[in-house]
């Protein structure tokens, strides 16, 4: 799946519903539900428009590191200082 050229990797908050994958595109109402992501089956790689891409064990990490924080309020659409500290490491390590 390929990701618009107008939205850079660290604007992406992944979260999980259920057995749903939820990417919203932080401070926007954008985002993809992903039906059944975490049920087991393999899944389709994200990638973004400078070529990075993200693969389904890559997508667990950054899900596991977001839920320690609530995404970004409508019209900040970038992360807080606090979220960036802790996260980007985590997001510079998942895209490839």
């Amino acid at each position: 799946m390929y990701l618009s050229s107008s939205v850079e990797e660290d604007q992406l908050w992944f979260a999980q519903d259920g057995n749903d994958l939820l990417v919203t595109v932080d401070g926007t109402s954008s985002n993809l539900r992903l039906t059944d992501w975490f049920n087991g089956a393999t899944h389709a790689t994200l990638v973004a428009s400078d070529g990075h891409q993200l693969i389904d064990s890559q997508v667990a990490s950054l899900v596991q590191a977001m839920a320690q924080f609530s995404p970004p309020p409508a019209g900040q659409t970038s992360l807080s200082p606090e979220q960036r500290e802790s996260l980007m490491p985590v997001i510079a390590s998942s895209w490839k």
